[in-house]
């Protein structure tokens, strides 16, 4: 029997992360590279740089389909495209890449792949935009994608790895840990924010903690403000409010599911 998944990029939330890596406008549409009110994001992107917006589907196996579809209009330079991969940390087999052939006009672009081997335990990425090597100017809609799972207990063994500066365990049960240690410049009676990557996205937002492991300087202050805040499902937000302008070392842990 198939069970479906779904994944969907539909809000700012998902467009705003920057765990796929995402170069900003020079000239966005509007505060930022996405349109609320329209649900359109514009991308401008170097060679180099990733452009691109990532949907991850965990531990799948052999026979499982993954089915998308999206919106692209090409402005200029390289036309984008959609890649599947499978992954390990930041390694990758290409495995698929579907590529729009229209310039100056939307264009929807939909395909179909199927789970013939794992190299790197089932883990995949469908990639949406213009990779490393591309440069180039689009806008993109309607991100949607569906995966056929022939069996969601495909994980039988406990895993560990890391991915985007953090670290992660992942439980056959479902249950998924995301914990790292990052630097954030405290500025004196100040809210001050920093978007934290999970090491992979979360089905459901987790339970977050955070702790300050040391200071640059001074360790006489008062803490008004240590909290690591909803953001979207794949990343938090810690935001820190003292009395002393130095840098602070966070501890932070997330704990969810994955399924």
């Amino acid at each position: 029997m198939f069970i479906e998944q779904y994944k969907t990029i539909f809000d700012d939330a998902d467009f705003y992360d920057n765990k796929f890596g995402l170069t900003r406008s020079e000239e966005p549409i509007s505060n930022d590279q996405y349109n609320v009110s329209n649900k359109i994001a514009h991308v401008v992107s170097a060679s180099g740089k990733q452009g691109f917006f990532g949907v991850r589907f965990d531990a799948l196996s052999v026979g499982d389909v993954i089915e998308f579809e999206c919106e692209f209009r090409s402005i200029s330079g390289v036309l984008p495209k959609v890649g599947i991969d499978e992954m390990s940390g930041n390694i990758n087999a290409s495995k698929m890449v579907f590529s729009s052939k229209k310039q100056g006009e939307w264009e929807v672009l939909n395909g179909k792949y199927i789970v013939e081997n794992s190299t790197y335990h089932g883990d995949h990425r469908l990639s949406f935009g213009l990779f490393t090597a591309d440069s180039g100017e689009f806008y993109v809609r309607n991100i949607k994608v569906k995966c056929h799972c022939n069996n969601v207990e495909n994980v039988s063994s406990i895993t560990s790895g890391e991915e985007f500066g953090s670290k992660y365990v992942k439980y056959p049960d479902g249950t998924l840990i995301s914990y790292t240690t990052t630097t954030i410049e405290g500025i004196a009676n100040t809210n001050v924010t920093k978007n934290v990557l999970y090491a992979m996205s979360f089905v459901s937002h987790p339970v977050r903690f955070a702790n300050i492991e040391h200071v640059s300087v001074n360790d006489n202050f008062t803490l008004k403000n240590l909290s690591y805040r909803r953001g979207s499902l794949a990343s938090g937000q810690l935001v820190i409010n003292t009395d002393v302008s130095q840098t602070y070392t966070i501890n932070l842990i997330a704990i969810g599911r994955w399924k």
